[in-house]
């Protein structure tokens, strides 16, 4: 199926000042749509999500209206402390290979904000645990965009 983009409508009042992000979705049916990529800005979405759009006068793309079922990933943000991000940097190499071992993947490889997806099938604590020994050792720092993975009581 074809993917079109979708608008995700942000807060103004957030840190990095954009008032929109849009994301890559392939149509599932009617107005609900599946997200194909990581969002990077966006709280309470991620990739695999369903979500339903609306159609708004004047917009270049459709607008997410709500989140209708979650696909089990979790998104986290990291941001890098230099312009350098994550291309030929071997900090961040060291760090992110054991995340790239259980599955994720990133979105943003060059930028100072990097986009993660932590998908259904990798554990959730180990993940968490990895990116935190990036934040203590000044690597990044990072927050999480959407848990959407099952935690445990």
């Amino acid at each position: 199926m074809p993917q079109t983009k979708l608008e995700v409508e942000l807060p103004e009042s957030d840190w990095h000042n954009y008032g929109s992000e849009t994301l890559w979705a392939t149509h599932v049916e009617g107005d609900i749509y599946r997200i194909d990529n990581v969002p990077v800005f966006a709280y309470g979405l991620a990739c695999g999500d369903q979500v339903r759009v609306v159609i708004e006068e004047g917009r270049g793309f459709p607008v997410v209206e709500e989140v209708t079922s979650g696909g089990g990933h979790s998104t986290y943000r990291l941001m890098m402390p230099s312009r350098r991000g994550a291309e030929n940097n071997p900090e961040f190499e060291r760090y992110w290979k054991p995340l790239e071992e259980i599955g994720c993947s990133f979105e943003g490889h060059d930028a100072t904000v990097i986009a993660i997806d932590v998908p259904p099938h990798a554990d959730i604590y180990q993940a968490y645990s990895l990116l935190q020994a990036g934040e203590d050792n000044g690597v990044w720092s990072f927050e999480e965009g959407h848990c959407g993975h099952q935690l445990k009581g």
